[in-house]
């Protein structure tokens, strides 16, 4: 088998070679033994070479070393789509949860009206720009269908996130797969949640007006950098935000 250029230090399309250097038995480094001709390639002659330990061909243990190299990585790939696939069905499962809780909080009516006339007019929670769309995907890297019931808001960390309309406080804690959240209750079925914060500055039960201060911008695990999770639902169900907020100039 040919010699790997990349093999032996100091042998390579550069090297520089004595007029004898391919005597064969020669010792190549500390170990390679260099060993019969056997055809030429585009750089001339072609030897042999065995690893003076074992007495293996070089390009044996080359590939031997590069098969090893291919399952480590086909089984680390396996490893983060189990962990991927975990995840997911983690946060099918947080979101279902909240969607029960919501529904649970809606037998409790609120009295306020108005949110249902506010499409295209909410302002935006926090300063920032959008990162990643509300609605089905598909995995970049897994090729996995995933449903994502609100928007990701990129903005920097402790920026301060307000609420988009005046309502009550039903929730405002940690909560699996969200962080630290804060849903509001904004009448006739309506709620805005609002997650990812790194502090909370409201209560349960708190009565709020628009613009007030809910909390500050976390961190955000889907992102790996500072964002805001935003969502619009109406009896539970999850709605486009942008349907809802004001358009964003330029």
């Amino acid at each position: 088998m040919p010699l790997d250029e990349t093999v032996a230090d100091g042998w390579g399309p550069d090297a520089e070679l004595e007029p004898d250097a391919f005597d064969e038995g020669r010792v190549l480094g500390d170990r390679f033994v260099l060993g019969r001709r056997i055809g030429r390639g585009g750089m001339g002659e072609v030897y042999e070479a065995t690893d003076g330990e074992t007495g293996r061909p070089v390009a044996e243990k080359v590939l031997r070393k590069s098969k090893h190299r291919k399952r480590m990585l086909l089984a680390k790939v396996k490893r983060e789509r189990e962990l991927y696939k975990n995840m997911i069905s983690e946060l099918k499962a947080s979101a279902r949860k909240l969607r029960k809780m919501i529904e649970e909080a809606e037998k409790a009516r609120y009295a306020l009206k108005g949110f249902s006339k506010m499409k295209r007019r909410l302002p935006w929670p926090v300063e920032g720009r959008l990162a990643l769309p509300y609605g089905s995907y598909r995995d970049p890297k897994f090729k996995t269908p995933v449903f994502r019931n609100g928007i990701h808001i990129r903005a920097k960390e402790g920026d301060i996130v307000r609420s988009v309309y005046p309502g009550k406080v039903v929730f405002a804690d940690w909560f699996k797969g969200y962080g630290k959240v804060v849903i509001v209750n904004h009448g006739e079925g309506y709620y805005t949640v609002y997650a990812n914060l790194s502090e909370i500055f409201l209560s349960k039960g708190d009565i709020i007006n628009k613009g007030d201060e809910i909390g500050r911008v976390g961190e955000s695990g889907t992102l790996s950098a500072p964002a805001l999770y935003f969502e619009v639902r109406y009896k539970g169900k999850p709605l486009n935000p942008l349907h809802w907020l004001k358009r964003k100039k330029g």
